[in-house]
């Protein structure tokens, strides 16, 4: 059985309150595929941090949430899961 791998990833360069844009991505992402009909699990959140980039810059933060997804027969394709995982953010997709 073919499993989707993805990423979910709020970013401190892009969104200034990372801790409630990653729920939002985790929430709206997680009901999206419940209302498909598809099997998934997530990883708990995990921060990643860089130093400054110039002095007196202040450091990048992310934090990240993976998601693995497994679907059952014909019924649901896999176009389906990426349209309704990009409702919420286009993400990179792999299959592991």
């Amino acid at each position: 059985m073919r499993r989707l791998k993805f990423e979910m990833i709020a970013d401190s360069r892009f969104t200034k309150n990372i801790d409630k844009e990653i729920e939002r991505l985790r929430k709206g992402t997680s009901e999206n595929l419940k209302s498909l009909g598809v099997k998934f699990e997530t990883t708990d959140n995990f921060d990643l941090v860089w130093p400054p980039e110039t002095k007196g810059g202040s450091e990048t933060r992310q934090h990240r949430v993976i998601f693995y997804v497994e679907k059952e027969g014909r019924k649901i394709t896999w176009n389906d899961v990426y349209a309704t995982v990009n409702i919420i953010k286009p993400v990179p997709y792999n299959f592991i």
